[in-house]
């Protein structure tokens, strides 16, 4: 399964205490968890926004990944500018990654942000209120969840990947949209009840048709 974070090596700028091109490779390898911000400078409330963004910045499990959504190079340094402050790894306008993260991730409104595992998996999706409101509660949640249960031991699981859970009678498989037949809707966890985007991968039952997420999988899972 592609990281996608990995992808972006030749084409970030890095912007105050963040990594350059010769350590990316060193940085995705902590356990930290990643957020893509989908920014333009015509979105409404930008003092709340970059609140939220020096939020992340004095953070030591969140690091941001900027992508700037602007149509002209002019309009891209004109964002540039509003993010003096901040601190982060930055897409160029030429990267050729520019659609492909917006593609990927299905962006339709500024700002969004995508939460992300150091293996690249999706995890999360803010959008703009959530955005706004972000606050440290939110990172220590996410830190919980996500890190301190190390809940696939520091491996990526793989397409195809089985594992029993202890409130299921089914053995579950790792599979992505295409294998679970799902639409654009996205799906729902049938332990949390949590909705989550589509392109996020899962554990799923062939057999009836139930989800589990990585949290619930993590609470229930048979080793």
């Amino acid at each position: 399964m592609k990281n996608i974070l990995k992808e972006i090596k030749s084409d970030i700028i890095s912007k105050g205490d963040e990594p350059n091109v010769d350590n990316l490779d060193q940085y995705i390898s902590q356990d930290k968890l990643f957020c893509i911000l989908f920014y333009s400078k015509l979105i409404p409330d930008i003092s709340s926004v970059l609140s939220s963004l020096k939020i992340i910045n004095s953070s030591n499990t969140l690091k941001l990944v900027i992508c700037i959504c602007e149509e002209n190079e002019e309009d891209y340094k004109a964002s540039l500018d509003q993010l003096n402050n901040i601190s982060g790894i930055i897409l160029k306008y030429e990267s050729k990654n520019r659609e492909e993260f917006i593609n990927t991730y299905n962006i339709i409104t500024l700002p969004s942000m995508i939460i992300l595992n150091k293996f690249g998996v999706s995890i999360d999706m803010l959008n703009k209120e959530r955005i706004q409101n972000l606050n440290e509660n939110d990172i220590e949640g996410w830190k919980n969840k996500f890190i301190i249960p190390n809940i696939y031991k520091s491996r990526l699981p793989e397409l195809g990947d089985k594992l029993k859970i202890s409130n299921h009678q089914h053995e579950l498989v790792f599979s992505d949209n295409l294998m679970k037949g799902y639409g654009k809707n996205g799906w729902i966890c049938d332990l949390c009840k949590k909705h989550f985007d589509y392109n996020i991968s899962n554990f799923f039952c062939a057999l009836c048709g139930f989800d589990a997420c990585d949290v619930c999988i993590s609470k229930y899972r048979i080793d």
